[in-house]
């Protein structure tokens, strides 16, 4: 049985859908996507001004933040904990189009891992299984 993540810290799941949709992001390290076109994202959507109220956000220090903007990386786990806290969908923060917010991703992933009796275990090695099931159904 697959359980919704109950923390923002980098969370596996959130991991495993990305690099399964997105086939770029390597398990040795953690994905960086494009700062620049998340960012305006953020501000289109949310209260969030400034990097400072993201560090806020994020819990991270307004350098840090300066620093990814600088390289133009912002990590997955950054662009889920503000869909979570702003009830946005990840895709569309990632790349402007919608595929669903990260709970409807979630309980997706739950139905698909029940009916084909997925483990957690089993999970990374049968995400393009999910990938294929979900383009199926929807």
């Amino acid at each position: 049985m697959i359980g919704k993540p109950e923390t923002t810290e980098q969370p596996k799941i959130v991991y495993l859908i990305y690099k399964t949709f997105y086939g770029c992001m390597s398990t040795k390290k953690e994905p960086q996507l494009p700062f620049s076109e998340i960012w305006e994202r953020i501000t289109q959507k949310t209260e969030i001004e400034t990097q400072q109220q993201l560090a806020d956000l994020l819990e991270r220090s307004q350098q840090a933040i300066s620093k990814k903007k600088e390289k133009d990386e912002m990590p997955v786990h950054y662009v889920y904990t503000v869909a979570k806290k702003y009830n946005l969908s990840m895709d569309w923060l990632i790349n402007g189009k919608t595929m669903g917010k990260p709970e409807d991703i979630f309980d997706k992933m739950r139905e698909w891992a029940e009916a084909e009796q997925v483990t957690n275990a089993e999970l990374e090695r049968r995400l393009p299984d999910f990938k294929q099931w979900l383009r199926n159904n929807q």
